[in-house]
């Protein structure tokens, strides 16, 4: 898992001003449950860049012995909520 959130991100704000200037409207939404796994914490320390409250979280797993064995890895699961975008006529 070596993928970049840049364009992600740069997605998100696109939204966030085709919303702003009434040219969609948010429609249905669907949440579901999502899980990751990364093979090492340096994996999720690049999955994760550009959010500091993480830096916490990762500097306890880094200490953790369990990511110490080999083949360890890390899962990690959270809700994804998905949104549709309507264009208002």
């Amino acid at each position: 898992m070596r993928e970049s959130l840049a364009d992600d991100r740069a997605a998100d704000r696109a939204v966030a001003i085709m919303l702003r200037k009434r040219i969609f409207r948010r429609g249905q939404m669907a949440r579901f449950d999502c899980r990751r796994v990364f093979d090492s914490i340096d994996e999720l320390r690049d999955w994760l860049t550009e959010e500091p409250p993480y830096e916490r979280i990762l500097r306890k797993l880094e200490h953790h012995p369990a990511i110490r064995r080999p083949g360890a890895r890390i899962v990690i699961r959270g809700p994804i909520v998905v949104q549709t975008l309507v264009r208002v006529d």
